[in-house]
């Protein structure tokens, strides 16, 4: 007699759950939070045109918070696949001087900070490829859904303020690289975590063809 279809679907969902099983209990939940220092870089403008206004920038990076949730689901023995939510700041601290137009007689000067706040979606690969487990490396996508942004700390004016609202993209997307060294607590694990985030889209919607960069240190625990 062969096994009938109820008797086939009810075995390989056994299967399934039992395989299913172990893995969840292995599966880690994480929570972070920590310091979280970034900037955008400019991409070349290439050369003036005749009567142009030229804008000179000294762009510096600014401190920030940076938190979230992940889990992590091991396969293949020294590896782990870590999804997660995550708040993170980005932006930059700007010295600028605007000048030529006009026959060359504008001139300004100020300065602004500006803070594009983001939730964003990593998907972290971790490796642990030393004797000591302790020990991973982490590396992966990770992308970001602007949620609000604004200007502080500036010499601008308020139009100026509301036209800097509609210049920035919604969605940001980075490569993200780091380690961290891990110790016990209890029954659970805590972590020293450093990673740096490499922009791969213009976040601009205008031609300044702007990037973001971040280096953030965190602490978490795992349980």
């Amino acid at each position: 007699m062969f096994p009938t279809h109820r008797f086939t679907t009810t075995l390989v969902a056994t299967l399934m759950l039992g395989s299913a099983v172990p893995l969840m209990a292995q599966t880690r939940f994480v929570v972070e939070g920590g310091f979280h220092y970034a900037t955008a870089v400019a991409g070349d403008q290439g050369p003036p045109q005749p009567d142009a206004i030229v804008v000179h920038r000294d762009i510096s990076g600014v401190p920030s918070f940076t938190g979230g949730l992940s889990i992590e689901i091991p396969f293949g023995g020294r590896f782990r696949f870590a999804p997660g939510l995550r708040y993170v700041q980005k932006g930059d601290r700007v010295r600028f001087n605007a000048s030529g137009g006009f026959g060359g007689s504008l001139s300004i000067s100020g300065e602004y900070q500006l803070a594009l706040n983001y939730l964003s979606v990593p998907l972290m690969l971790q490796a642990r490829p030393f004797a000591s487990q302790r020990i991973a490396l982490l590396a992966g996508p990770e992308v970001a859904y602007l949620v609000s942004s604004h200007i502080k700390d500036g010499s601008i004016s308020p139009s100026d303020y509301a036209i800097a609202q509609g210049q920035i993209e919604n969605v940001d997307v980075a490569l993200e690289a780091g380690a961290e060294y891990a110790f016990p607590i209890e029954n659970h694990e805590m972590f020293l975590r450093a990673r740096y985030s490499y922009g791969l889209a213009d976040i601009s919607k205008n031609s300044e063809n702007w990037s973001t960069r971040g280096l953030a240190t965190v602490l978490g625990m795992r349980w």
